[in-house]
């Protein structure tokens, strides 16, 4: 089954817009490649290896929630089965050992939308902990153009308030990391690159790629937000000429602020004529 992520032509799209469309029709919604049975693994060597609260949180008045995220995902194509004792887990928690995606549940309250709960084990320079039963605007704070009061805060607000339930919505986007691991729960700058790094510095980068959906659920009107990541060598990404143009592209698209953001810096034009060359 192919990945949902090896869609051409919108891997890299233009850092921080908001880019969210209806997951084409016919589209299947999450559904799983073979790489779901090693993916679930490592999460579960991950939760038995360290405490659960990094990988899981969830307020008490969620579990309906978590439900509902769990009947869903029973039904996507390619699941993983679950073991006997998953149900001993917290359902949400049950629910992301049968897919490779992340699982973060939203909830609408006085102060806008919260993360109320989440099964998070591939998080890009963020931990949960800082995160959990904060705001969307809190939690989206260090993003350049969403803090609070901004335009695309709003606009990302408004998306989740008016959100039908039978559309699901999908979304990409990216980073460049210094290697191939998921579970980066950092809350420093990324900063990977020095000002001129060599060709081999550059090949030996990793692009993360992150899919995203959004759905409602039945339950008091919660968002579902997914996210399955995957990761690349840049000299993979270069290797396919269109695939390393489109992220020149993004990446010539920032301005000062995003590159330091996405551990850019100085070393964006670099990366551009490293992704450009033939």
């Amino acid at each position: 089954m192919a990945d949902v992520c090896a869609l051409r032509g919108l891997l890299h799209p233009p850092a921080f817009q908001i880019g969210t469309r209806p997951v084409p029709s016919g589209s299947a919604w999450l559904a799983q490649n073979d790489d779901v049975a090693k993916r679930v693994a490592e999460k579960r060597r991950m939760l038995g290896s360290m405490p659960r609260e990094a990988v899981f949180m969830a307020r008490d008045d969620t579990l309906a929630a978590q439900g509902n995220v769990r009947e869903l995902i029973s039904r996507v194509p390619g699941a993983n089965p679950l073991a006997a004792n998953d149900d001993l887990l917290p359902p949400l928690l049950a629910a992301s050992m049968q897919v490779t995606d992340d699982l973060v549940i939203m909830r609408e309250c006085a102060d806008g939308w919260r993360l109320v709960a989440a099964s998070l084990f591939a998080p890009s320079y963020w931990s949960l902990a800082e995160k959990f039963d904060r705001p969307l605007d809190v939690i989206h704070a260090p993003v350049p153009g969403f803090g609070t009061g901004e335009r695309k805060a709003v606009l990302v607000n408004r998306m989740f308030s008016s959100l039908p339930r039978d559309v699901i919505l999908e979304r990409r986007n990216w980073s460049l990391h210094g290697d191939g691991g998921l579970f980066k729960p950092k809350t420093d700058a990324h900063n990977v690159l020095c000002d001129t790094p060599s060709a081999v510095q550059l090949g030996a980068l990793f692009v993360r790629r992150e899919y995203q959906t959004v759905r409602r659920l039945d339950v008091a009107g919660d968002i579902l937000f997914t996210i399955r990541v995957t990761m690349h060598r840049l000299r993979d990404v270069k290797a396919d000429r269109a695939e390393g143009v489109a992220l020149a592209d993004a990446i010539g698209s920032l301005d000062e602020r995003e590159r330091a953001y996405k551990g850019i810096g100085k070393s964006a034009a670099a990366l551009a004529a490293y992704l450009n060359a033939g």
